[in-house]
């Protein structure tokens, strides 16, 4: 029995890799978020957001956030950084759940998903892609982390996402 030979060229697996790589590290960077907030063992932090989806980590995030500055609005800021978290979720799952297969051209693979929704029925979705298609959506996972990681020292400000006071 021969090797298996996979339809996907090693480029576009290393492409494909550093968006799984950004993205944990996008996860646990949030989850050192709520650990902050909590302000409790470490080890406590861990054991909540352990099995907790990027989804739901996202909202514990901004409910303890909200609790700890006592606001119950996010700041602009935050809502808009939250929503970029969502998006870099969204890109890494279109991504990862996915079967891959050749392209038109060597330089091209194609993402196929499959999916059987209730209001649309059984549907095939195709998208050609590049190692440098690939490369944008590691680069934008690492963008949010980066801007998650910059925004800490502010966030943990009561003042963060409030204009400036007026003189």
């Amino acid at each position: 029995m021969g090797k298996l030979e996979l339809p996907v060229s090693d480029e576009h697996l290393k492409s494909i890799g550093r968006i799984t790589v950004n993205f944990a590290l996008l996860e646990e960077i949030l989850s050192l978020c709520i650990r902050a907030l909590i302000k409790s063992e470490q080890q406590v932090g861990h054991i909540l957001t352990a099995e907790l989806s990027l989804k739901q980590k996202v909202a514990l995030f901004s409910s303890l956030y909200k609790y700890r500055v006592h606001n119950t609005e996010e700041p602009p800021e935050l809502k808009k950084l939250l929503s970029r978290v969502a998006q870099a979720e969204e890109k890494r799952n279109t991504t990862i759940h996915a079967l891959w297969s050749t392209g038109s051209t060597k330089e091209m693979v194609t993402r196929v998903k499959i999916t059987a929704k209730r209001s649309s029925g059984l549907k095939f979705h195709f998208r050609e892609m590049s190692v440098q298609d690939l490369d944008e959506i590691a680069n934008f996972i690492a963008d949010v982390t980066n801007d998650l990681i910059m925004s800490l020292p502010r966030m943990y400000n009561p003042n963060f996402g409030r204009p400036a006071a007026q003189n």
